[in-house]
């Protein structure tokens, strides 16, 4: 983990907010504010906010005239002898109608103009409306959950699952009292997960950032979080105790590392997800196709009998994987959270038959764009191994009381595609068994800095001894969405529901078709320049 880099903007930020200011204000001021009190301030002496050509001009002088103030009816009776100003008024009244009318029809567009600008404001991503009640609702869930203390779980306790920065994560049984809590959650045994956090702080922001995805409408993309308490009896001093429902003791990371990756997650791919890659592979054969035979050129690999079927199954177990990060990233980037810890060690694989394979797990590192919880432009939670290059979600030089802008600043800096990065290298170790270690990883991400993170030219300068065959069966439709995903660029990165959309989720005879279409390869596509030379 490292620290964020420092911005040299901060200047112009504030200068291009006040202009904004200072040209929108009197915009939302004609549109808002009565009339009657515009009209006291232009006669109280503020000539630079009542130009002839400001809208507030022209509406406190149409109150003037309806009114009768001073410079209106009254003043022409005051200055004019009677005829002359009867002459006059006659014509005030013939003309005031329709300035009225006008002004009564610029008063309502402009009233349209800026409520559609306040709700595109509010309800615009990331939602800061929605943003104003999450800590409200937030507090609402925790003293509706049940509290759990020390006496509810055994001092008996069980495997270390994990160590991270602020807190240690073991498999712990409950008791008696305990297992009342749990109810008819949890698995036979009546274990849970939990984590014990040194630093209160940041057992606050997990647990948090826990209650928030509840209300994200994909629970069963997350591990599925219980409570927790404060413990002051421990042997390290006061800490926080965390408490998950018991869904599975390894990550990702640890399957990754085992020798027969991927098929050793096969037994735990859902029932409907195994019986459709049965069907595809085994009880009949998909239709040769031109597309299915232009990519087997393309790949230059006449496999042997069989071998094609076991590497459908691979692919399709890291299908499977890698859908299940996206849709939870849908999910926290729908809410407006940004994860900016996405790694192998932070994807549970659950034991549950039960909701999706792979949950996101440690939310410590998340940051609430609606509101600013949890961000400090000051640090940056990053795995060097996993983290996109710019090293940050937002600009040092955005500060947390700045957040106000946050629609404007989810347009402009995307801070979304952070995650999809990390979530693009998550899918490049897992289809390429060389990177499968999570050492590797670290080479890669200083190999890319090396070739400006172009990943078409590390795979012809760095790949020649990595096996792609999983990334390239289907016309390159693996290789393609990590081309689309790994990018120095973060505007031109896939978002997670961009990256959902792609065809790698298709079946294979479908995205090997549509692959062989003109104009879906990737354009200079140092792969296909390989591949064709053969």
């Amino acid at each position: 983990r490292g620290k964020e880099r420092r911005g040299s903007s901060t200047p112009m930020r504030v200068l291009g907010l006040l202009t904004v200011a200072v040209a929108l204000g009197p915009l939302f001021a004609a549109a808002f504010i009565p009339a009657a009190p515009l009209a006291h301030l232009r006669s109280a002496g503020y000539p630079s906010l009542f130009s002839p050509s400001s809208p507030l001009h022209r509406r406190a002088a149409v109150f003037d005239a309806r009114s009768g103030r001073a410079g209106g009816v009254g003043g022409l009776r005051a200055g004019l002898d009677l005829a002359t100003a009867d002459a006059v008024i006659q014509a005030v009244n013939t003309q005031l109608p329709e300035a009225v009318r006008s002004s009564t029809e610029a008063g309502f567009w402009g009233r349209v103009v800026g409520l559609a600008l306040v709700g595109l404001y509010c309800f615009s991503a990331p939602g800061v409306l929605t943003g104003l009640l999450d800590r409200i609702n937030v507090k609402l869930d925790a003293a509706a959950e049940k509290e759990w203390f020390p006496d509810d779980i055994s001092p008996q306790m069980g495997r270390m699952l994990g160590r991270g920065t602020y807190g240690v994560a073991y498999e712990a049984f409950t008791t008696e009292t305990g297992q009342v809590k749990l109810g008819g959650a949890g698995d036979p045994a009546k274990r849970v997960v939990i984590k014990r956090c040194g630093e209160e702080r940041q057992a606050e922001v997990e647990a948090y950032f826990n209650r928030r995805v509840r209300r994200l409408g994909a629970q069963n993309h997350f591990a599925s979080f219980l409570g927790g308490s404060r413990r002051s009896n421990t042997r390290s001093g006061p800490s926080t105790l965390l408490v998950w429902k018991y869904e599975g003791s390894q990550t990702l990371e640890s399957y990754l590392a085992g020798k027969d990756w991927p098929l050793n997650l096969e037994p735990f791919v859902s029932s409907s997800a195994r019986r459709t890659t049965q069907t595809s592979t085994q009880t009949r054969a998909p239709p040769v196709t031109r597309g299915a035979q232009k990519a087997a050129r393309f790949a230059n690999a006449q496999l042997p009998a069989g071998q094609e079927s076991v590497e459908t199954r691979k692919v399709g177990v890291v299908r499977v994987v890698i859908k299940d990060v996206f849709t939870s990233l849908q999910a926290l980037h729908a809410g407006g959270v940004i994860n900016r810890d996405v790694k192998p060690a932070n994807i549970l694989i659950s034991e549950d038959p039960n909701g999706a394979l792979a949950r996101m797990i440690d939310l410590g590192a998340a940051v609430d764009m609606r509101n600013g919880f949890n961000y400090d432009p000051k640090i940056g939670f990053l795995d060097p191994k996993y983290a996109p290059p710019e090293q940050y979600v937002l600009p040092q030089s955005v500060s947390g009381l700045t957040l106000f802008a946050s629609p404007f600043l989810w347009v402009s800096e995307k801070p979304d595609r952070f995650d999809t990065y990390s979530a693009g290298m998550v899918l490049l170790q897992m289809l390429v068994p060389e990177l499968n270690q999570p050492q590797y990883m670290k080479q890669v991400g200083a190999q890319l800095k090396g070739v400006q993170g172009d990943i078409e030219v590390w795979r012809e300068r760095y790949g020649t001894g990595l096996d792609f065959s999983l990334a390239d069966r289907a016309q390159f439709a693996g290789w393609d969405l990590i081309t689309r995903l790994v990018r120095f660029d973060r505007g031109g990165r896939l978002t997670a529901s961009g990256a959902l959309a792609h065809r790698f989720f298709l079946p294979e005879t479908l995205s090997a078709t549509i692959g062989a279409i003109p104009g879906q390869k990737p354009k200079a596509s140092a792969t296909l320049s390989r591949s064709a030379s053969r």
